[in-house]
């Protein structure tokens, strides 16, 4: 199965939470609530854009640019693309994977300290608060995910919005 995702019309406010630990911001780790680790987000280079995820169940993704202005990056897991992100001038992150399915990675507070991904519905699924760890000269997050949503339950999913709060945050957009 591809990383594609669909909506639970489940009404209950469950959430899933993960962390995801970083070092150097170049490796990051998702570990959820059960202190279960779920796979790796890493840098393929400092400074650059290209990333690589391996997840514990075998999965390999690949994030890498799709033009020379960085504007967009190409999502594929196990060598096949199954979506797209664009950075737009608001500074956020529009993501669009296969099936026609699109979310938006944004700042979700007025003092910008934390992030939120939302659907085409503009419900709020998944928040990501950022922490800055000294001695790792890294960002850790904390994550919080709606259980409702499929994409909450995905780590690839997750460790892909990581990726995006990243961008954000180095590149200084928005």
């Amino acid at each position: 199965m591809l990383f594609l995702f669909s909506f639970d019309p489940l009404n209950d406010l469950e959430t899933m939470k993960y962390s995801a630990v970083g070092t150097h911001n170049r490796h990051f780790e998702l570990i959820d609530e059960r202190n279960v680790a779920h796979g790796k987000l890493g840098y393929t280079s400092w400074f650059s854009i290209g990333a690589e995820m391996a997840m514990n169940n075998g999965d390999n993704y690949e994030i890498d640019k799709n033009n020379v202005w960085h504007t967009s990056v190409h999502i594929t897991k196990n060598g096949i693309e199954i979506g797209k992100m664009k950075f737009n001038w608001s500074g956020q992150i529009v993501i669009e994977l296969e099936e026609g399915r699109t979310y938006i990675f944004k700042h979700g507070s007025l003092l910008r300290r934390r992030f939120i991904l939302i659907d085409s519905d503009e419900r709020e699924i998944v928040m990501l608060q950022p922490r800055f760890n000294w001695s790792e000269l890294s960002f850790n997050y904390d994550i919080e995910a709606d259980d409702n949503h499929t994409e909450s339950k995905d780590p690839a999913f997750i460790l892909l919005l990581v990726y995006c709060s990243n961008f954000i945050q180095q590149t200084g957009v928005a």
